[in-house]
């Protein structure tokens, strides 16, 4: 999987996010920086960089499933 799958996952993530704007960014930037601390945990442990991406893309799953969870959580 390529970094360019991997920003089309992130892209996706965001606009399924449903906050408010500040929250939108904020829940944005921590669920990158998450994803982006894991693949620097699998790139350290061995794996390409493009194993890191499946891996973690695999790990975080869909990503509509994910913006929900997170929207859920907000909004509480």
């Amino acid at each position: 999987m390529s970094a360019k799958e991997f920003e089309l996952y992130l892209s996706l993530l965001s606009r399924f996010l449903r906050l408010r704007p500040g929250q939108h960014r904020e829940i944005a930037d921590e669920l990158r920086d998450h994803l982006e601390e894991r693949l620097e945990e699998l790139t350290r442990q061995g794996d390409s960089r493009e194993e890191a991406i499946r891996t973690a893309l695999d790990e975080f799953g869909d990503a509509a499933h994910l913006a929900g969870h997170f929207t859920q959580i907000a909004n509480r």
